[in-house]
């Protein structure tokens, strides 16, 4: 399934607002919510973490000059996560399997992705055993080092 397919499959299900450069960067940042969702319950500390995630990729993609409109789509791109929270099962595999395809082809990226999950997985109280197990999941399936 090309990128395309996935974003408008994707479009279709949830009409979400995102172009689909903004859903690449959603799809990038996916390996950090399996991170949280790891024991299979996403508690109110690691909301504050994917809510830190979403202004993250807002700040990224909108910067700091327009406040405003960076807030408009941390509040967007949170609202994709929640919703890809409460539907990991239809969208893990698909996710990933094109995620590692975009990395293969923007190697680039693969380091920040890799900074970002460690810091996911250790903003707790240290990496659980089920955020381990989910981390060594996605060295395998994404082909990145952790």
């Amino acid at each position: 399934m090309a990128l395309t397919e996935l974003y408008n499959a994707y479009k279709t299900e949830t009409a979400t607002p995102l172009t689909e450069e903004q859903f690449e960067k959603l799809l990038l940042y996916f390996p950090c919510l399996l991170i949280v969702a790891s024991d299979g319950v996403v508690d109110d500390e690691e909301w504050y973490y994917v809510n830190y995630l979403a202004r993250f990729i807002a700040q990224r993609e909108i910067g700091m000059e327009d406040i405003e409109e960076m807030e408009k789509y941390k509040a967007i791109y949170l609202k994709e996560m929640q919703y890809l929270c409460n539907h990991l099962g239809n969208w893990k595999e698909s996710f990933l399997m094109k995620l590692k395809e975009y990395l293969d082809l923007h190697l680039h990226l693969k380091d920040d992705l890799e900074d970002i999950m460690v810091d996911f997985a250790e903003a707790s109280d240290g990496i659980s055993e089920e955020e381990s197990k989910m981390m060594d999941y996605l060295k395998e399936t994404l082909n990145v080092s952790l």
